[in-house]
């Protein structure tokens, strides 16, 4: 019988055990789930950080432009007058 008794206890403790386990494995398993939704939202925002990085480059490089654009103008500008002084100069 005592035998018995110490089999039987071995038996509760087992699925006292088993039953942790199970607890601790849907705890587990939820946490697994939130870690996959945390990356798929990581991987949104990744791509939204890439897309505000390319508008902020292409603002950015929008008064470059312009800023080109004011130098040849002006540089366009003072060599017509010089050819023009030349040319009075020379048909003067």
């Amino acid at each position: 019988m005592d035998e018995l008794a110490r089999v039987i206890e071995c038996v509760k403790s087992a699925h006292k055990r088993i039953d942790r386990l199970e607890v601790e494995l849907q705890e587990t398993r939820k946490l697994t789930e939130a870690v996959i939704k945390m990356t798929e939202r990581l991987e949104i925002l990744t791509k939204d950080m890439d897309e505000v990085k390319k508008d902020v480059k292409a603002l950015s490089a929008r008064p470059a432009k312009l800023w080109e654009k004011v130098v040849f103008s002006a540089v366009g500008s003072v060599v017509t007058a010089l050819v023009a002084a030349i040319m009075y100069l020379i048909l003067k």
